[in-house]
């Protein structure tokens, strides 16, 4: 079933009229055929919670990860930082009690 909203809106599959509110609205699943070769300036497809389409930048998401990776990098050496002081702790307290 196709809807055409006065707005310009279309929607494709099982609508009310109501139902339909973006300009491209697809109850179903959706298939692009031919779709053309990015660059290194892509932009990535992604869907919210609620199915709406947006773009992201591939080169703001890879600095996202970054990030990450440098985040459990820098937990990995905290982690062995409480490893050594506690270690160090350990053989104090065991010199003060003897």
């Amino acid at each position: 079933m196709v809807i055409i909203k006065d707005e310009g809106y279309v929607g494709i599959g099982n609508f009310t009229q109501t139902e339909v509110t973006a300009t491209l609205d697809i109850n179903g699943t959706t298939r692009i055929r031919n779709l053309p070769a990015g660059d290194a300036e892509c932009l990535l497809v992604v869907a919210d919670t609620n199915g709406n389409l947006k773009t992201r930048n591939m080169k703001d998401i890879e600095i996202a990860l970054l990030k990450i990776e440098n985040l459990e990098n820098t937990i990995a050496d905290l982690e062995q930082q409480i490893q050594y002081l506690t270690s160090q702790f350990a053989m104090l307290s065991k010199t003060d009690n003897e």
